[in-house]
């Protein structure tokens, strides 16, 4: 019997080591534009991004409604504010560059939140480049969360 107990208590405790398997809580189909400037350098990325239905009737609770049940254009305003200002604290999810060499990003302007008819909110965003980006060979960029949290779905880039 003691044999069989150390051998439980050995699953149970290795059982215990292994990885947390992640999932998404957040969905997002996106939409990304690079932008060139007249030399031909990257200087920008415009960022459309439509939030699954579940979590635009969740981030829509709280914001100022109108008086039929539809969110204020000042409240899609303060919250579109407050997404981006809290990707930041993510690097807004985009990362590019050239191999080695990341691309600085910052915003470029304000963002906005609007509602389609299917009720997904969708968040419209640029991110500029610190300084433009000549093309050597190739941009690579990618939109994801490494943490799974948001699963990010690109269905465009141009």
């Amino acid at each position: 019997m003691r044999p069989l107990l150390a051998l439980l208590s050995v699953i149970f405790l290795v059982s215990g080591c292994l990885p947390a398997i992640a999932h998404p809580h957040v969905f997002v189909d996106a939409r990304e534009r690079v932008v060139f400037d007249r030399a031909g350098e990257i200087s920008a990325i415009e960022n459309s991004w439509v939030f699954d239905q579940a979590y635009s009737a969740w981030v829509l609770q709280g914001i100022d409604i109108d008086g039929v049940g539809r969110p204020t254009k000042a409240g899609l305003q303060d919250l579109a504010d407050l997404i981006l200002k809290n990707l930041g604290d993510y690097d807004y999810y985009t990362f590019a560059g050239e191999g080695r060499e990341d691309f600085a990003l910052s915003p470029k302007g304000a963002a906005r939140l609007t509602e389609d008819a299917s009720g997904h909110l969708v968040l419209d965003f640029a991110l500029g480049v610190a300084s433009p980006h000549p093309m050597r060979t190739a941009a690579k960029i990618s939109i994801n969360d490494p943490t799974f949290y948001v699963s990010v779905s690109v269905r465009d880039i141009s």
